[in-house]
């Protein structure tokens, strides 16, 4: 069953919670059709729109004041080292395995990736962007 966006998974900040959008989209591209060369494609597109959404996100929890910001990057580069590694092993050393293993590793990772740290870590970060979108509509144009 593929993953659907609901509200209650935004933190209320567009940019961010687009980007929380197109994870679920290549989620959703990856389990669609769960085999080696999806598995491969679902990696790369993760690593590029990791990289991306990484820095954008650090930004705007320091904007915000977010007080959990140094431990958030230290879960997204722990993120980044399982991704690397899996690519390096499985796609680039192309290390003799199990394709279902590889499958299995790249679902349980996105999964993991998407409700561990999206849903539980990101949505931490929701009542400082309030607060944030609130000051900031408050200051005169």
């Amino acid at each position: 069953m593929p993953l659907e966006w609901r509200d209650a998974m935004g933190i209320g900040h567009a940019t961010i919670d687009a980007d929380h959008k197109h994870l679920i989209d290549i989620i959703n591209q990856f389990e669609a059709s769960p085999d080696l060369a999806h598995a491969e494609k679902a990696a790369r597109d993760l690593l590029q729109h990791a990289h991306n959404h990484f820095g954008r996100e650090e930004q705007i929890q320091k904007d915000s004041g977010y007080p959990l910001c140094t431990l958030h990057r230290i879960e997204h580069e722990e993120l980044l080292i399982k991704l690397k590694t899996l690519i390096r092993q499985h796609f680039i050393e192309r290390s003799p395995t199990d394709v279902q293993a590889v499958v299995t590793e790249m679902r349980d990772l996105i999964r993991d990736w998407f409700v561990g740290h999206v849903l539980y870590m990101d949505l931490k970060m929701k009542p400082y962007i309030d607060a944030m979108t609130m000051a900031e509509a408050l200051v005169p144009a």
